[in-house]
């Protein structure tokens, strides 16, 4: 099974975040995809792995993801609530391994909502762990079936 530290960089090679460089570096071709030219204060989108590089040398600014908003995250978490037996489409994948990265080396570009956003975080973490233990009690021997089971959630269990 994988570590916690694993996902993040399993996260941070296939997620890509929106920047806002303060240098100016040539695009790169990469075996996951090209890297643009990086021109400072000009919003690009780049790997999470380069977009935390650059902004823990202080080179750039990452720009929270659509979905990392608080009123997008309490929409989700009414969702996770209503809907008992599925999980809700509105996060991707690896949210809670982005949000973590994020939160390690950008929390300052989460302001002013950040601790809004990491009890939303945590909430929806929470709701979707109960649905986990209600499904796995409710177990009779027959083949379980879970349609949105990440990697995560099997790396914990």
């Amino acid at each position: 099974m994988l570590s916690p530290e694993e996902l993040t960089f399993v996260a941070c090679q296939t997620t890509s975040v929106d920047i806002v460089p303060s240098i100016r570096l040539e695009g790169v071709g990469m075996l996951y995809g090209d890297v643009p030219t990086l021109r400072p204060q000009i919003r690009c989108t780049v790997p999470l792995w380069l977009a935390s590089t650059l902004r823990q040398s202080r080179h750039c600014r990452i720009l929270a993801p659509a979905w990392l908003h608080p009123n997008h995250l309490e929409a989700c978490l009414e969702e996770e609530r209503a809907k008992p037996e599925e999980f809700c489409s509105g996060l991707p994948t690896r949210y809670l391994e982005i949000f973590h990265q994020l939160q390690r080396i950008a929390r300052e570009d989460l302001q002013p909502d950040f601790y809004k956003l990491q009890q939303l975080i945590q909430a929806i973490k929470e709701v979707r762990w109960q649905k986990i233990l209600y499904g796995l009690q409710s177990l009779d021997g027959s083949p379980l079936f879970v349609p949105i089971l990440f990697l995560t959630h099997v790396c914990i269990l």
